[in-house]
């Protein structure tokens, strides 16, 4: 990218770092997050990074670590907020016990046709929905409303776990009248 530096505060640049593709595993030590910030910036030709987050839990984090590599991101002036993704409150709850920024994001695969976070809520002691069920000590979205904590959805049009999209798709056809009937009556105004 080349901004200006009036046009680069006009947009939010938000990266990940955790996963390794090869070996393929995560990786949120010191070192990897440090590296893949500079490698992110070097790509972006820019000088920072609006918000940096935790690419899917790591089994084996160290948050002393995590705190190390957010503390001099931060103030180098490389990374001006932090957030997670894919992480759970308990995971989130481990990596405050070090991180002194607030966590601002945790982003989750969430759609129309995944939506278990929120049905979880909804279902919450009722034995007729595996939702029903919270398995980590409360339901990440109240979670994330007690904690000031901005769910953003990846692949929000995608079908749950499985590849492809639901706009379009045989398979939802009362889903897709639904917001072809939404799109007509906004156009029509």
């Amino acid at each position: 990218m080349k901004l200006s530096s009036s046009e680069r505060e006009g947009i939010v640049l938000q990266s990940k770092t955790g996963i390794v593709e090869d070996p393929w595993g995560y990786d949120q030590s010191y070192e990897h997050i440090v590296a893949s910030v500079d490698e992110s910036l070097k790509s972006l030709n820019t000088d920072y990074l609006d918000v940096l987050l935790l690419h899917r839990p790591d089994a084996l984090v160290e948050p002393e670590e995590v705190a190390r590599a957010f503390d001099e991101l931060e103030a180098a002036g490389k990374v001006r907020a932090f957030g997670v993704s894919n992480h759970t409150p308990r995971q989130i709850d481990l990596l405050k016990t070090a991180v002194k920024q607030p966590l601002l994001v945790n982003q989750v695969q969430f759609s129309i046709t995944h939506s278990s976070l929120i049905a979880q809520g909804m279902t919450s002691n009722m034995t007729t929905s595996d939702d029903a069920f919270t398995r980590d000590g409360g339901g990440l979205v109240d979670y994330a409303r007690v904690n000031k904590i901005t769910l953003q959805a990846w692949s929000p049009i995608q079908i749950g776990h499985e590849p492809g999209i639901f706009l379009g798709s045989l398979d939802y056809p009362e889903l897709n009248a639904e917001i072809e009937g939404a799109v007509a009556k906004r156009n029509s105004r």
